[in-house]
């Protein structure tokens, strides 16, 4: 009734994946991911987005992930330089499962909020430099493209402090801008 027609969905602690499906990126265990998806923890997420999506919403839905990431993956905060590949897959396989098991319905994906801020102790969040941030969007958009989300934008650099690097850094990806939404 109040006319709004965006809305960001958060799952906060992007550590799902709390042991490494495989040792390949680019193959998704399904046994694996289809255990984690279907627990009791994401159970609010997809009623959230099918709330949203009875109510005629869908492209207007954005998921939105935050805090500190799998501690395989992260060491005590930062992505482990070489695992850009693997944190990819982690958000594509969410996204994925989403959309094909859940039937669920989404337009725009913010994958990593605020990467650059490492003074926020608590949440803890999954830094990346301006680099490893590019890579991974540029893997994560080869991914969705591979499983059929080619449609899905992304909404990045998402950002805790200015720095027109990381916009400049992603506009010389080609893969990276074909994908950004916003």
């Amino acid at each position: 009734q109040a006319g709004m027609t965006l809305f960001r969905v958060i799952y906060d602690r992007s550590d799902w994946e709390a042991v490494n499906d495989n040792g390949d990126p680019n193959v998704m265990n399904w046994s694996y991911y289809n255990s984690v998806y279907s627990s009791a923890d994401f159970q609010n997420l997809w009623d959230v987005i099918g709330y949203l999506n009875q109510k005629g919403i869908a492209d207007g839905v954005m998921l939105n992930f935050m805090g500190g990431g799998p501690s395989w993956m992260v060491g005590s905060t930062s992505l482990t330089p070489g695992y850009e590949a693997e944190w990819a897959e982690m958000i594509a396989s969410l996204l994925i499962y989403a959309r094909d098991t859940r039937h669920l319905q989404f337009g725009l994906v913010g994958p990593n909020n605020e990467p650059d801020n490492s003074s926020d102790a608590v949440l803890k969040r999954v830094l990346m430099t301006r680099d490893q941030y590019v890579t991974s969007l540029h893997l994560l958009a080869q991914l969705l493209d591979a499983h059929g989300i080619s449609g899905l934008g992304m909404v990045g650099p998402d950002l805790a402090w200015t720095s027109t690097d990381w916009l400049s850094a992603m506009m010389n990806d080609p893969v990276v801008m074909a994908k950004l939404a916003h």
